[in-house]
């Protein structure tokens, strides 16, 4: 999922880039349905009975609108939040009542929900704003993704944090019930949310979300996987539409109509259609070989696409100029729009995976998707060759190797991510060890201040990580550049300066 969330998150501000013309346009009567419509996203959701659940009784405000329908996860998500924080600060009070060891883990927890309150709330303001602030929707959009995804990492950290300390079972119980409840909660919105980024950026985003969201388990974080749907989805409308010209041209035959002419250029345009989209599939499915780059696979791709939704254009052109009754005008031109919408669809996809190829080919990351050459696709000789170039290559390495490198493969995204994820755990474990020794030196009259203030660099230590990782998801829009990096780490130290 977090790979697919990066990739959208990067694609979508390259399509603004691209010549395909965007349109709010929804195709008309077949999203009527909204519960229909809600469980079909849902189904896309980590949690689909939960998510389908809590939203199909707003079903008639959220209609078919994928924005409404976010908004309305995240509010929620909001109402969640607070409860969950609640629970954990009736808790805190009752164990300060008693002097209770647990007081230092569940005012740690407390403060994890209180930020998870606050980022659900700019995230919820800003999806409520996405044309106005002086900036562009997809700019909003990314925030609202940096947000959602920081209060889920807040709510990670609350129950990981209770397991590892001193509480009884029966608060370890609650809290974990509540934060779980969120944590579902927040993962069906984020999921909500990465569907329509994904969508957002083709022509008619509506179509393309209600189009996909029901093989996202199969998508999953894959977007070779995401353009092989939207192409598969395609050959089935244009075998669609293909037939239904072929029934009206049978039956202009029959009649020795003077629409045949035009009906036969419009199904041939049709089979046209047909086979440029076979040969895109078949390419799409072998990125890998034919003797040419995966660059050049998808470059031809994209061509076949291209030529696919030209052919349709001719056929509604011709259908406009030639002799034809407003009865079969009407029924080629909504098949064939149908057609159409989906094609320009699954060219876009097309054109932000290509685009995301580029962005990677002349980025500054060392270490490319590619394998490097002589590993033989050995994932853990990947991560070796990567670690080589650290500080500590040995701890690197052992670090990563062992439990990971299945993960990584060869991706130096997943690379980087899971190295800020054991560098977090590394921090809170030298949070524990700092408030372990603070607890046993308590009564000493000089040393618990300088542990008290070991403590706090720790605790800034794992939220500046946490920031690290929100900004990478953030940041990754755009090419790692000097000026980039310059202001993630600008970032960092105003975050400690105002926690100080």
């Amino acid at each position: 999922m977090l790979r697919f969330i990066i990739l959208s998150l990067t694609l979508i501000a390259l399509i603004n880039s691209s010549n395909i013309q965007r349109t709010t346009a929804t195709p008309p009567a077949k999203y009527q349905n909204y519960k229909t419509y809600v469980k079909t996203a849902c189904n896309s959701t980590t949690y689909p009975a939960m998510c389908y659940n809590s939203l199909s009784s707003y079903s008639s405000t959220i209609k078919s609108d994928p924005i409404k329908l976010c908004i309305t996860s995240l509010n929620i998500n909001l109402k969640s939040a607070k409860k969950a924080s609640s629970v954990v600060s009736s808790l805190l009070k009752k164990a300060k009542s008693t002097s209770s060891p647990e007081v230092p883990i569940l005012k740690d927890c407390l403060e994890e929900m209180k930020d998870t309150v606050d980022e659900l709330k700019q995230a919820t303001a800003e999806m409520k704003n996405l044309n106005g602030g002086g900036i562009s929707k997809e700019e909003h959009l990314r925030n609202v993704k940096t947000w959602v995804s920081a209060a889920l990492t807040d709510e990670t950290t609350c129950t990981d944090e209770l397991e590892e300390g001193e509480a009884n079972a029966d608060t370890k119980k609650k809290v974990k019930k509540a934060v779980s409840e969120l944590s579902r909660t927040t993962s069906n919105t984020l999921a909500l949310m990465t569907n329509y980024i994904a969508c957002n950026s083709t022509t008619y985003p509506a179509m393309c979300y209600n189009s996909l969201s029901s093989y996202s388990s199969t998508i999953k974080s894959d977007p070779i996987k995401l353009c092989i749907t939207s192409l598969n989805i395609n050959l089935k409308s244009a075998k669609k539409a293909s037939s239904v010209v072929s029934s009206l041209l049978k039956k202009a035959k029959s009649t020795s109509s003077p629409e045949v002419p035009i009906l036969k250029d419009c199904l041939e345009e049709m089979k046209d259609t047909v086979d440029e989209l076979k040969q895109a599939t078949a390419e799409m499915k072998n990125l890998n070989g034919g003797g040419i780059s995966k660059e050049e696979h998808l470059r031809n791709v994209k061509t076949w696409v291209s030529s696919a939704l030209t052919d349709e254009s001719t056929c509604t052109d011709e259908l406009e100029e030639g002799e034809a009754n407003a009865d079969t005008k009407k029924k080629v031109k909504k098949a064939i729009s149908e057609l159409s919408w989906t094609t320009s669809n699954t060219l876009a996809l097309m054109t932000n995976y290509l685009a995301l190829i580029a962005l990677i080919n002349s980025s500054n990351i060392p270490i490319t998707t590619a394998t490097p050459p002589g590993i033989n696709q050995n994932d853990k000789k990947f991560v070796q060759t990567a670690c080589n170039s650290t500080p500590y290559p040995t701890m690197c390495y052992y670090s990563l190797s062992s439990a990971y490198s299945s993960t990584i493969k060869s991706d130096p995204i997943k690379l980087c991510l899971t190295s800020l994820n054991v560098n977090l755990k590394s921090a809170k474990s030298a949070s524990s060890i700092v408030s372990s020794l603070l607890k046993k030196v308590a009564f000493s009259p000089e040393v618990p201040n300088i542990l008290k203030g070991c403590l706090k660099e720790m605790k800034d230590t794992a939220d500046e990580l946490k920031q690290v990782f929100a900004e990478i998801i953030k940041g990754l829009d755009s090419r790692p550049e000097e000026s980039q990096r310059g202001r993630l780490k600008g970032s960092w130290k105003r975050g400690r300066a105002r926690r100080r």
